[in-house]
């Protein structure tokens, strides 16, 4: 229970740094690759404070070959999410990638999960919810196939993840090492396509909450995979997600039909508490 509260905290932060990065790209202050710097640098800062704190480096070079297929999926993904964020609704973005759980949830098995029938309920649930916010035009069709490729890659990196933090490495070890190849990998990105490196735009208090907010959203959620399998933690966040980016698009971006996007969160909670049940 705890692991899906951890991240429902951390799905709060990391959608405020979504939607700034989202508002802000609309306007032409930054964009996909700025926006992708500024929503990993801080959170690469704060786990080097977390490993000279904790004393707790450990990253085990069998794990190389796990953590080599997930950076590959992680630099995919900077470039998928980035599209999906921009060119989908915030809602659209929040329930489609519920997606990713059924995924994650055949990936638990593989890995020797028990997972118990309660918790195939509450996916009958989240299957339930995306029919239903189709039927009745819940969610648009901007930016869907950006969104589901997006959220088919996350399960592959997750999958990678968990893996790597369950056998090899330390949390923050793990995060602080794809920190350097992530920080790396979308500098290069902002200076090979916008000519100028991004940290030039933290002389603004916009883009520093943007950073932080999905600095410690990020933090949050990297600890909640130890406590829970992949599936359920995705599954929480996914929930979470779906509440918040609801309420953003609404009140933020002024998207429609908030009654019957509501309504399918109140049957994706009914899915949650099956799925808490068995944690």
């Amino acid at each position: 229970m705890f692991g899906l509260l951890l991240t429902t905290v951390g799905t709060f932060f990391l959608e405020i740094g979504s939607s700034i990065g989202k508002y802000e790209v609309s306007h032409r202050r930054e964009d996909i690759y700025t926006m992708a710097f500024l929503n990993h640098f801080g959170g690469f800062l704060l786990f080097i404070l977390l490993v000279l704190w904790q004393g707790d480096f450990r990253f085990s070079i069998y794990s190389l070959p796990f953590w080599l297929l997930q950076m590959g999926s992680e630099a995919l993904h900077i470039w998928l999410a980035g599209k999906a964020t921009i060119k989908s609704d915030r809602s659209t973005w929040g329930f489609l990638r519920m997606g990713t759980v059924p995924i994650l949830l055949i990936c638990d098995a593989l890995l020797g999960y028990d997972i118990q029938p309660l918790q195939y309920v509450g996916i009958l649930f989240i299957i339930m919810t995306l029919f239903l916010l189709y039927k009745q035009h819940g969610f648009t069709r901007k930016g869907v196939g950006w969104v589901i490729a997006a959220t088919i890659n996350a399960a592959l990196a997750i999958t990678l993840y968990k893996h790597a933090i369950t056998y090899y490495n330390s949390v923050a070890a793990h995060q602080l090492v794809s920190g350097i190849f992530v920080m790396a990998f979308v500098t290069w990105l902002c200076k090979h396509h916008r000519h100028h490196h991004p940290l030039r735009l933290y002389k603004e208090k916009l883009f520093v909450t943007q950073s932080l907010s999905f600095a410690f959203g990020g933090i949050l959620d990297s600890f909640a995979y130890t406590l829970a399998p992949a599936s359920i933690i995705v599954t929480g966040k996914r929930c979470a997600s779906a509440l918040f980016t609801i309420l953003a698009g609404n009140f933020y971006f002024h998207e429609e039909r908030l009654a019957v996007k509501l309504f399918a969160f109140v049957i994706l909670c009914i899915g949650m508490v099956f799925l808490a049940f068995q944690t």
